[in-house]
């Protein structure tokens, strides 16, 4: 049997700003694992093997058993400590939960320690690798992935993108136990979703909510022979001093929504990491537009914007985006296997500069001798 281990966050003095600050690390590192795996899920296929981190057991049978020991998640022994986002090497993602009942994409890694689940949610090692046999227990934080687990029903679909195969299970139960209850291993493959309870706990809690789903269908991702071939990546024409800056989602937060594509897409392009490497591409775009604007450096928006005046963006001079109120939603425009130009709105909250408060960014770019660049950008009150 394995025990359910603590996940929750604990709180101490200026609990706003260190929220606030855990927050914006789990939601930019998050986001970029959540990206990284979905580029390496489109090329991945049948001759892949299958992720199975080490550590994980499988169930043989209906007597074997979980390893029984406490799962040291978050929060232990520090209820005084105040929270910040986690330094070093980042966890590398190994899966992908979609919950569409609840609107979540997270990247699953291995381990349920505070570097794991700072960023993404965390497979219990001494439970089954999601598969079509035994019981997956994943924990992630009340207050960030799992913060809406509760408004999960039974029949609610729950999905595992892996290298070989997605698993579909549906939700069977939901309940709230004892921190510690024991989870019995089965022959019969499910998954179980953990976190504290109550929801949005700024403490330790005794409770947790634990989400129990049945596997109902596993689809074969098939095989590919390898990487397909298509147009290479545009370049973003940043100056170097802007590109150290970081114009990534790792180093920038950026809520990211849905991907839409336009004109006559090739099967191979679709069927590649093309569509997310240029959203990346996109998405490094408008930050490198941005961080020239609020830097007041009208020689690197000249280089990504060529045709577009400085003064587009001068409401930005000496300002900062504290964060937005949408998602990023790009739009590709593509030709056979060809990434041709893009669209991107946002509506980013600015505080300092000439204006402060809502806005909205619409940018538009295209691609041009291997380059992608801005070819329009408006700003406007919200």
């Amino acid at each position: 049997m394995a025990t359910i281990g603590v996940v929750c966050i604990v709180t101490g003095g200026s609990i706003g700003v260190q929220i606030y600050r855990y927050h914006l690390h789990s939601d930019r590192v998050g986001a970029a694992l959540v990206h990284h795996e979905q580029r390496r899920l489109a090329t991945a296929g049948q001759s892949a093997a299958c992720s199975k981190p080490a550590g994980s057991t499988k169930a043989s049978s209906s007597t074997t058993a979980l390893p029984t020991g406490a799962v040291n998640v978050p929060g232990d022994g520090l209820a005084a400590t105040p929270v910040s986002a986690p330094t070093g090497a980042r966890p590398i993602a190994t899966a992908l939960l979609t919950v569409p009942g609840i609107g979540l994409i997270a990247p699953v890694v291995e381990g349920t320690g505070e570097a794991e689940l700072s960023v993404a949610v965390g497979h219990v090692a001494t439970s089954s690798w999601p598969g079509p046999i035994g019981t997956s227990v994943l924990e992630a934080h009340d207050v960030t992935w799992f913060s809406h687990l509760d408004q999960l029903h039974v029949g609610d679909p729950l999905i595992v993108e892996l290298s070989c195969y997605t698993l579909t299970y549906r939700v069977s139960s939901s309940q709230v136990a004892a921190a510690g209850t024991p989870v019995i291993q089965t022959t019969a493959s499910r998954l179980l979703l953990v976190t504290c309870y109550p929801l949005n706990a700024l403490s330790l809690t005794t409770q947790r909510l634990i989400v129990s789903a049945d596997l109902t269908g596993i689809l074969d991702r098939g095989s590919h022979p390898g990487p397909l071939a298509v147009s290479a990546v545009p370049v973003v024409p940043a100056p170097p001093p802007l590109v150290a800056q970081g114009l990534d989602l790792v180093h920038n937060s950026a809520p990211m929504g849905t991907l839409s594509l336009v004109g006559t897409l090739s099967l191979a392009w679709q069927q590649s990491a093309a569509p997310l490497d240029d959203e990346g591409a996109v998405i490094a775009l408008y930050f490198a537009a941005l961080r020239a604007a609020e830097q007041n450096q009208p020689s690197w928006w000249s280089a990504v914007a060529p045709t577009v005046p400085f003064a587009s963006a001068r409401s930005l001079v000496g300002a900062t985006v504290v964060h937005n109120d949408s998602t990023f939603d790009p739009v590709l425009d593509v030709s056979g296997d060809v990434f041709t130009g893009a669209s991107l709105t946002t509506a980013p909250v600015v505080a300092g500069g000439p204006v402060s408060g809502r806005h909205r960014i619409a940018m538009t770019a295209t691609v041009a001798d291997g380059q992608l660049v801005v070819t329009g950008w408006t700003m406007t009150a919200a």
